[in-house]
């Protein structure tokens, strides 16, 4: 396996798939991202479709299959029977784009960055290890959890785990 990521399987190339179509049907130069961070964050902000076909139309005729194989969502990902399907001209359940995680009600800053999911700062946390658990430790991740993100349970696991790692740490 291929960085820890499993053996893939006709999902993986399908998703691919539906990447090169999208980027043939909309053009390369129209799916402006900086840097790979930036495509990262929208992926996971807004779902695969959307962080690639943004606002442009794509041919209708086509919107179905590039849903289908690029939901997010493994178990609504389109395979062979539903590409089936579609070629044959037959009815498929499209998979609707989902709305993503809800955002925060304020930012929590990270590294001079303001994020308002939670998502995209823990992957955050994983390039910024020694400031992550920092973070982690201080007051002001729990009450922006507990407060912003209106995630009471999740907020007492992170002040748990910050006691805990105290403790070790006085040992």
């Amino acid at each position: 396996s291929v960085g820890g990521r499993g053996g893939g399987d006709i999902s993986d190339d399908l998703y691919a798939f539906g990447v090169t179509m999208a980027v043939l049907m909309l053009g390369k130069d129209r799916i402006k991202y900086e840097t790979p961070e930036e495509l990262f964050t929208a992926k996971v902000e807004h779902g695969t479709y959307s962080a690639i076909s943004g606002k442009k139309r794509t041919f209708v005729s086509m919107l179905e299959p590039l849903r289908g194989f690029l939901i997010d969502d493994l178990e609504e990902r389109w395979g062979r029977i539903e590409m089936g399907l579609w070629q044959s001209g037959k009815k498929t359940n499209s998979p609707l784009q989902h709305k993503w995680l809800r955002k925060a009600t304020s930012p929590y800053i990270f590294m001079d960055i303001n994020y308002l999911n939670p998502r995209t700062l823990a992957h955050a946390f994983t390039r910024n290890v020694k400031e992550s658990a920092e973070a982690i430790k201080s007051e002001e991740l729990e009450n922006w959890i507990r407060k912003s993100l209106g995630e009471g349970d999740l907020a007492d696991s992170i002040k748990a785990i910050a006691v805990a790692a105290a403790i070790q740490k006085n040992e």
